[in-house]
């Protein structure tokens, strides 16, 4: 039933995708190959970063670092699951392939569960709003200082 939520499946497609839970990530070479009219022999180590992939211009468009929900959204009001971008591949939140996360689909899910609660159950507001938020980390992306964050319990929902 959460799936079919175009706002909520928005938010949370756009949080993905502009702070992927890991940033970078690297893969071996196990034969030779060629990317891009590039030879890569076996045993080359390559980076490939969903941060950099998951806000390129050229796969996103000029507003591919802003946070713009309504991307996921179809003009008719249905969620959509490319963003607009024009391959999958414009998204590598959980890579793809073969050695893709495993969990991808169930993380979203949880995301989807958790944020339709959170938000049901609490007015949330910065605990300092004059706080610059600035994500960090390697093997996890998360805010460089901790975030502060008020909560005031809503009596229901």
């Amino acid at each position: 039933m959460l799936e079919s939520l175009p706002l909520l499946n928005a938010i949370c497609n756009e949080t993905l995708r502009l702070y992927p839970t890991v940033p970078i990530t690297v893969r071996d070479t196990v034969r030779p190959t060629t990317i891009n009219d590039t030879f890569v022999p076996v045993g080359t180590q390559l980076i490939i970063s969903p941060w950099a992939i998951n806000r390129s211009p050229e796969l996103w468009g000029e507003n591919a670092s802003k946070f713009v929900p309504d991307r996921w959204i179809n003009e008719d009001g249905k969620p959509n699951n490319n963003g607009g971008a024009e391959s999958n591949y414009a998204i590598t939140t959980f890579l793809h392939g073969p050695r893709s996360c495993i969990g991808g689909n169930f993380a979203k899910a949880e995301l989807r569960c958790l944020l339709a609660a959170f938000v049901g159950a609490f007015e949330m507001e910065l605990g300092m709003p004059q706080e610059k938020i600035i994500p960090a980390g390697v093997i996890t992306t998360k805010p460089r200082d901790g975030m502060s964050l008020k909560l005031k319990l809503l009596k229901s929902w």
